[in-house]
């Protein structure tokens, strides 16, 4: 039989692009971290072993976290997916998540994240015209204005919390995975929100987007930030790998997390996981025009 078909080319624009700025980008406060937090050595080189494998590594899988309402799509395609790193060696065991996630978005999002947006210059912006940002901007400035001292602190401490919490999963585990996004990506007229334990979707438009919401940051992003700004708030590197489509024909995704400092891991656990499912030769085609 002839032999198999090459591997993807290294050099495939994007990846590369991505692998090439990853210097410029290692360290730099780009989530609610202090400094302690960030990187303080010279970055490696990313590129000279990254073909390495995830072959022995063990990872930590969570469907939903202990509480995140899970698309059935999103469901199938990434458990059918994380099977890949299985396929290239890696250990694959199911992670019961424990830390009360629900818990996190008021002192994190709410508390810090509208807080550091206020002092990163609200006191000026709310001057400004309120019709010249979209509401959930203007919002969440003026929620940030009305951010107490105390509870600020309460919120640092939680923070800390839950990373010393996931410092500890990485005693065990080389990495964590789970579905990128609890949803398909939405169609262009609808959001997705969390309400009563479901995902739904919305119709959306100009005139709610633009002028008549009572939304923030927080309720705005929810469902597109619910399984990924964890690990923004934790300080560790990830990265989210296509899963495939939604019955609808949306892209699904899978992020792989890795310890902190360990970006290399991270690609490496990427790389390896495109040659095996090469996602940049993928196109959706319906069920109509399949054979």
């Amino acid at each position: 039989p002839p032999p198999p078909p090459p591997p993807p080319p290294l050099f495939f624009f994007k990846q590369m692009t991505a692998y090439d700025i990853m210097p410029s980008l290692v360290g730099s406060e780009m989530c609610i971290r202090d400094r302690s937090g960030t990187i303080q050595t010279t970055p490696p080189d990313f590129i000279s072993n990254l073909e390495a494998g995830i072959s022995g590594k063990r990872i930590a899988w969570s469907l939903d976290f202990g509480c995140r309402p899970i698309h059935p799509d999103v469901k199938s395609n990434t458990e059918n997916a994380v099977k890949i790193f299985e396929d290239l060696g890696a250990k694959v065991e199911s992670f019961d998540f424990t830390f009360n996630l629900d818990d996190l978005e008021e002192p994190i999002m709410k508390v810090l994240g509208f807080a550091s947006r206020y002092a990163g210059g609200g006191e000026d912006i709310l001057k400004k015209d309120p019709d010249a940002f979209m509401p959930h901007v203007f919002n969440t400035y003026l929620r940030g204005k009305e951010v107490r001292a105390d509870d600020y602190v309460r919120a640092l401490a939680k923070l800390y919390e839950y990373r010393a919490y996931v410092e500890s999963i990485f005693e065990e585990y080389d990495f964590i995975s789970a579905p990128t996004m609890a949803i398909p990506a939405n169609k262009i007229n609808e959001r997705a929100f969390f309400e009563n334990g479901k995902v739904i979707f919305k119709e959306w438009n100009d005139e709610i987007k633009f002028h008549s919401n009572d939304h923030d940051f927080s309720t705005w992003n929810y469902v597109y930030h619910a399984m990924t700004s964890l690990f923004n708030w934790s300080g560790n590197p990830a990265a989210t790998l296509p899963a495939g489509f939604s019955k609808d024909g949306l892209p699904t995704g899978l992020q792989i997390i890795g310890k902190k400092e360990n970006e290399v891991g991270v690609l490496q656990a990427s790389r390896a996981y495109e040659i095996a499912n090469p996602w940049h030769c993928l196109l959706y085609t319906s069920p109509s025009t399949r054979d």
